[in-house]
């Protein structure tokens, strides 16, 4: 009798782990992340439907072959410190790499990466779970040429330019408006907007900063004064306009000194 109910409960046990096995199989199979598992050798073991359909290859084309293959060849340096830096202090870390699929097509992925450690401490595998970031890794590139761009107009401009934040904290500066200022660039970014302004109109240019930024039609073109670091009161044409900068709504201000046309004027 005893020999039968161990027989017994080894068979519902067995049962158990298989049903917790497909249980977990079609959990993983039903995500949308890569999914896969490889040695310590970086040999796959195993990898979800989602990882075959990206890549465009049937399950047993894949299996047997090494991780790192399909990642770009200037990023496995990369990926390889990753890997061997992952202890059980520290089982997980991600990073991002670039994959050419078989139809040539180059493409971003980021991958979370965990190590898997036997009674020792030693790593026997690794479960990797990972997403496609083309599009996002492509929009920042495209944004640091672009503000890449910007800076180089910005710098060689003979008008000042300044980026105000939505909470008037200066975001950017060029040299000519520091120039104007008397500030240095390093000066600039570490107070408001509204201590370069004339303390009469603060409130009138803050308004038009908020209104600008939320869309509503607000003249471009005025002028005012802008209060240098010496304390002396300059007159200057500003013109205004919403943009965004480093993600984040900014007032793109162009400042010129306009000292010389107001005395012409006085003169006249």
């Amino acid at each position: 009798m005893k020999i039968d109910q161990k027989a017994s409960d080894t068979t519902e046990n067995r049962g158990a782990f298989l049903n917790d096995e497909l249980y977990y199989k079609d959990i993983v199979e039903g995500q949308t992340e890569l999914i896969c598992r490889f040695n310590s050798d970086h040999t796959l073991t195993f990898v979800n439907d989602a990882y075959c359909n990206y890549f465009q290859l049937k399950r047993k084309d894949i299996i047997g072959q090494r991780f790192m293959d399909g990642i770009h060849e200037d990023d496995r340096d990369v990926f390889q410190a990753l890997l061997s830096s992952l202890d059980r202090k520290n089982p997980v870390a991600t990073a991002e790499c670039r994959v050419t699929l078989p139809n040539r097509d180059l493409l971003w992925q980021q991958w979370t990466l965990r190590g898997i450690f036997d009674d020792k401490g030693m790593i026997v595998a690794y479960q990797a779970v990972g997403r496609d970031v083309t599009k996002p890794m492509l929009t920042a590139a495209d944004l640091r040429d672009s503000e890449n761009n910007f800076r180089t107009l910005a710098e060689n401009a003979a008008d000042g330019i300044i980026l105000i934040g939505a909470e008037g904290n200066v975001m950017y500066v060029n040299r000519c408006f520091a120039e104007t200022s008397g500030y240095n660039l390093d000066e600039l970014p570490t107070f408001g907007f509204e201590k370069l302004t004339d303390p009469s109109e603060r409130e009138i240019l803050a308004d038009r900063l908020r209104r600008r930024l939320n869309g509503e039609n607000v003249s471009q073109n005025y002028e005012t004064i802008l209060i240098t670091k010496a304390g002396r009161a300059v007159p200057i044409e500003v013109s205004g306009a919403k943009t965004i900068w480093h993600g984040d709504p900014a007032d793109l201000i162009v400042v010129r000194d306009i000292t010389l046309r107001k005395q012409m004027e006085t003169s006249l």
